[in-house]
């Protein structure tokens, strides 16, 4: 098992997902925790103990483009199955696939504060009131990126009406071990599971 140091990330497909997400106050821009309520919320988190994301069949693939005869543009995908401990007991849907896909150019770096992303959340798995989500945070290259996460579900355990659909987030940062690293196609897979501390919370 690896234990990550996490930060966070989320997928959105449609736009009331998005805007759901970024009504709940959790994500600025750039993607970030705003300092002020992430303070807010240390206490409760210290007090809720959450368990750590589980992730297994962590995949990325990037292929290059078939019409470049070097390195040069390739469109890169993740996929991976996702389970969220913390919402078994009161959820009929504690898990999701999912996956995402974007573009990169050899040698770049996608992200960070000197290339911040603007890319749309993506939804795993969704239904009238909850979701998985995700969003590709950082891509340094393909043995190094990060990916945002977030979770919404009923918890009326330890949470009261209205509030009991809290948001809970993960940034896993990932270093897959390579499978094939031929250059038109590169191949980075762990199997896991990948355990991904909850960083984030809002409802």
């Amino acid at each position: 098992m690896m234990l990550l140091s996490t930060l966070l990330w989320a997928f959105a497909a449609t736009p009331s997902l998005a805007a759901a997400i970024q009504a709940r106050g959790a994500f600025q821009p750039k993607g970030l925790l705003e300092k002020s309520w992430m303070a807010s919320n240390v206490k409760l988190m210290a007090a809720l103990d959450f368990k750590p994301f589980e992730l297994t069949d962590v995949r990325l693939e990037c292929d290059a483009d078939p019409d470049m005869f070097t390195q040069s543009n390739y469109t890169c995908g993740v996929t991976f199955q996702w389970l969220d401990p913390n919402s078994v007991k009161w959820n009929n849907v504690s898990s999701g696939s999912c996956n995402g896909s974007w573009n990169w150019w050899w040698g770049t770096q996608i992200g960070g504060d000197d290339n911040p992303l603007d890319v749309p959340y993506t939804a795993c798995w969704q239904d009238e009131r909850t979701y998985f989500a995700m969003r590709l945070i950082t891509f340094i290259d393909p043995g190094n990126f990060t990916l945002q996460l977030a979770h919404n579900y009923r918890d009326p355990e330890n949470f009261t009406e209205p509030y009991d659909y809290p948001t809970t987030f993960a940034q896993p940062t990932f270093t897959l071990p390579l499978i094939d690293g031929e250059w038109r196609s590169i191949i980075r897979l762990d199997h896991g599971p990948i355990l991904t501390d909850v960083i984030g919370l809002a409802n």
